[in-house]
């Protein structure tokens, strides 16, 4: 680097600031080795006397707090391994949980893109699991897809967002990120965390048909299944949204036996079928509306049975009312009809 700009006639006649370019330099190779995942170039520089090191400021360059990125979270982001386990022996123990300036870890950036062998490297380093990004205000979608009311002028909530958010949040499903959500959930992730919006993680992963973090979830004895998301959302159940959406066999998967009081045995209940939203609006509400008859027949042998909305409709005016008229039959037919306190 120094013959680089002797050459170049850049190398400053003062040794100080000869040093301080010298710094500016070997962070930008450090970032850039990051990013690429050259650990061979992170071990040449490192390997400087500590002397030069600490005189080029370049500890001091690459874990300042609130930067706008570091190397730690490029590596991590890009699901650079080798440069993650590099960068954790070099840095002190705190840069495993500094935020970069978005408020975002090292572990939401590799639980974001699914690289569930760097949330292990971090998890082992003692990353925080339930690492929180603030509250925010903002004009746009939050990540997860779901249209954001406005909260005045046009604006909407976001934030609040762990790691485990972030492994529900991006596109599309794979078993990495399914990876990623059981390892954050062994390292004592709460699945119970909800974002800006009161949105928990089952719930996401239900709106996107994630059927396998959703048994994930659902096989985790601390994950309250029944809990109703925030005031923006309407009250909504995991297993309401998922009957929302037509996903049958994570219907079934919510419906079926899960760990009861921190143990282990699959003896507890399944989601609770007649929960209401703040429409008064229950499961079988949700199926009708979407015509879906698995659905409908998989409510009903668990317990389900007609109530009134707030509006005054029952499921099988839902289902007439959006032409499905076969779901309307079947509701009828299996004496389903019943009202509450009948």
């Amino acid at each position: 680097v120094l013959a680089s700009l002797a050459q170049n006639s850049l190398l400053p006649s003062n040794p100080l600031e000869a040093i301080r370019q010298l710094g500016n330099l070997l962070s930008q190779q450090i970032f850039n080795a990051a990013t690429h995942g050259n650990v061979q170039v992170l071990q040449n520089i490192f390997s400087l006397p500590p002397r030069v090191l600490t005189a080029a400021r370049i500890y001091a360059a690459i874990q300042q707090p609130r930067t706008l990125i570091q190397p730690l979270h490029l590596a991590s982001y890009h699901g650079h391994m080798g440069v993650c386990r590099f960068l954790l022996g070099m840095l002190n123990r705190s840069s495993v949980n500094a935020p970069a300036a978005d408020h975002e870890t090292p572990l939401h950036k590799a639980a974001y893109n699914a690289h569930d062998a760097v949330v292990r490297v971090l998890l082992a380093a003692e990353a925080d699991p339930n690492a929180t990004t603030p509250l925010n205000i903002g004009v746009r979608r939050c990540v997860h897809g779901h249209v954001m009311p406005d909260q005045g002028g046009g604006q909407v909530k976001k934030g609040r967002y762990t790691p485990l958010f972030y492994a529900v949040f991006n596109h599309p499903a794979s078993a990495s990120r399914t990876a990623c959500a059981r390892e954050l959930l062994e390292a004592q992730a709460d699945p119970n965390r909800t974002d800006a919006l009161g949105i928990c993680p089952l719930y996401l992963a239900c709106h996107h048909g994630y059927k396998d973090i959703v048994k994930v979830l659902h096989h985790h004895s601390r994950t309250n299944i029944n809990l109703q998301i925030g005031e923006d959302a309407k009250g909504e159940t995991a297993l309401i949204r998922a009957c929302f959406q037509g996903f049958a066999e994570i219907v079934k998967e919510l419906l079926g036996e899960r760990p009861s009081d921190g143990i282990d045995d699959m003896d507890g209940p399944g989601a609770d079928v007649m929960v209401r939203t703040r429409e008064g609006l229950t499961a079988l509400h949700a199926a009708a509306r979407t015509g879906n008859v698995e659905i409908v027949q998989a409510l009903v042998e668990a317990g389900a049975r007609q109530v009134k909305c707030n509006h005054g409709n029952l499921p099988e005016d839902v289902a007439k009312s959006n032409g499905h008229e076969r779901v309307a039959c079947l509701l009828q037919s299996m004496a389903a009809h019943k009202e509450e306190g009948e």
